[in-house]
């Protein structure tokens, strides 16, 4: 797992922008149901501490404007039967850089990428519906 994630904060740190051609998603496996929702630790499906063993996915960021943004890292740990989505909150006003559970599925049968595809699509339907600006 990588715990230095580094958000750009001037255009001389930008990646080279290049064109990506856009890759099919698996489909939605059926009984495939993921639970979305903050703060999902106390139901039990969470490792009583954050798992050292986790796959990055990626992030995101959204700007509304100079002064108001949000960065957010996710990572999917496998854990005993479900896949676990975290979330990072990349904030760098705050040095600790929250980690929350922000969704889970049972992981019977669905392979580590149909998962991380699912749960970050359920996650980010989840966050439109509650007011975040849709993605694109």
């Amino acid at each position: 797992m990588t715990d230095d994630i580094h958000a750009p904060m001037s255009p001389t740190e930008l990646p080279q922008q290049r064109i990506n051609a856009v890759v099919d998603l698996p489909s939605r496996p059926e009984g495939f149901e993921p639970v979305v929702d903050y703060g999902l630790a106390a139901n039990g499906i969470a490792p009583k501490r954050r798992p050292t063993k986790m796959a990055f996915l990626g992030g995101a960021e959204w700007a509304w404007s100079p002064m108001h943004n949000r960065v957010d890292a996710y990572y999917l740990h496998r854990g005993r039967r479900h896949w676990i989505l975290y979330q990072r909150d990349l904030d760098p006003n705050d040095p600790t850089f929250a980690w929350s559970i922000v969704a889970y599925a049972l992981r019977r049968g669905i392979d580590e990428r149909t998962a991380a595809v699912h749960l970050m699509i359920a996650l980010w339907r989840m966050e439109v519906r509650d007011g975040l600006d849709e993605f694109h």
